[in-house]
């Protein structure tokens, strides 16, 4: 069962392009498992595990990216660590992210 949204895949792969190999990034989606979904109200954080992400803190916030939907401008950053990724999706502007974003068509830009 896929873990992360379209848009979430594409995230991954800008954010982790040269860092994780595209092999492990084309496998997370699939054999990935969900450890935590926490909504904030301004975003949210999805975490995954897999055994061959790195033990090591990595953070992953270039190149800038900006998620819209339903005119919700979001941005991204990514924390791998002991074997698990976090996706921090937030929220740039006025508007909080609701709870449903990730299950809206968001476009991502850089």
């Amino acid at each position: 069962m896929a873990v992360f949204s379209n848009f979430e895949k594409q995230v991954v792969d800008l954010l982790t392009e040269g860092s994780l190999s595209r092999g492990l990034r084309s496998r997370l989606n699939d054999e990935a498992t969900r450890v935590d979904l926490r909504v904030s109200g301004t975003g949210y954080f999805l975490t995954v595990r897999h055994d061959d992400l790195p033990v090591e803190r990595a953070v992953f916030d270039q190149p800038l990216l900006v998620g819209e939907a339903d005119e919700i401008l979001t941005g991204f950053i990514i924390f791998v660590e002991n074997h698990e990724l976090t996706i921090e999706c937030h929220s740039w502007g006025g508007c909080d992210v609701p709870k449903g974003y990730r299950d809206l068509d968001v476009q991502i830009t850089s």
